[in-house]
């Protein structure tokens, strides 16, 4: 069915770039529609109507028209914000996080309501915190999860054996755990124990099901390492946010 050329969505705004002197293409990520990118005219003005609804993780109702190549935003009524609380640095990083992670691996135009949900109680949480960052492993296994991407817990992604009781190795690059026969040599893969493992599956795990939030060190680190790798390329936004306690020290 083809859609009216004006409509009217709900949207957490992503991220913004220039587009000439005064304008922005910002990037919006919606259950309705997923990633979509608008023209926003004159938002990098003081005076724009439309700039504090284009700042990163601000969720907002939309007002766009079809334009000759990209939609345009004409309004947007703000829906929740929290600059108050966005004030704090770690929380500032941690969110940037969080919608890196969603313009990383969302395909354009691709709706995954329950990741917008996801995505709304991540920022909710981060906002919140005192530790923001213990979020972003339970946020990038969820995200993975919700998109098709998370490996299982309990097979190697190699041969698809049961790792069993013992420890298993994070390949990365292979998109998920290995067992002992599959493991290169060669490699210095990071092991995860009996409970370590057990701490990744909860990551994923949807929430009332095993679900985990705190897990140790190489757990999130390896929550971190496989969403890059699906993100085909470094993004500095979650390549430099600490996921641990330890990491934040340094």
């Amino acid at each position: 069915m083809r859609r009216a050329r004006s409509y009217h969505v709900r949207a957490i705004a992503v991220r913004s770039r220039p587009l000439g002197e005064a304008d922005a293409i910002v990037t919006l990520f919606s259950a309705e529609r997923g990633k979509l990118d608008v023209a926003a005219r004159g938002v990098r003005r003081p005076s724009s109507r439309l700039a504090a609804a284009a700042e990163p993780g601000v969720e907002a109702e939309w007002s766009l028209h079809r334009g000759s190549s990209l939609e345009v935003a004409s309004a947007a009524k703000i829906v929740r914000e929290y600059w108050d609380r966005m004030r704090d640095p770690d929380r500032l990083i941690a969110s940037a996080a969080a919608l890196a992670t969603v313009d990383a691996l969302c395909e354009p135009e691709l709706a995954v309501p329950d990741l917008y949900d996801a995505l709304c109680g991540a920022l909710a949480a981060i906002a919140a915190a005192e530790d923001p960052f213990v979020y972003l492993p339970r946020w990038y296994m969820r995200a993975l999860a919700l998109l098709g991407l998370a490996p299982p817990a309990d097979a190697c992604v190699q041969c698809g054996g049961a790792l069993g009781e013992g420890s298993a190795w994070l390949d990365a690059s292979a998109g998920g755990l290995v067992c002992a026969r599959c493991r290169p040599a060669w490699s210095d893969l990071p092991e995860l124990t009996a409970r370590e493992i057990a701490e990744f599956a909860g990551l994923a795990a949807p929430s009332g099901a095993g679900a985990r939030v705190r897990v140790g060190s190489a757990v999130a680190a390896s929550a971190r390492a496989l969403v890059l790798h699906h993100a085909g390329r470094q993004v500095p936004a979650i390549a430099n946010a600490p996921v641990s306690p330890a990491e934040h020290r340094r």
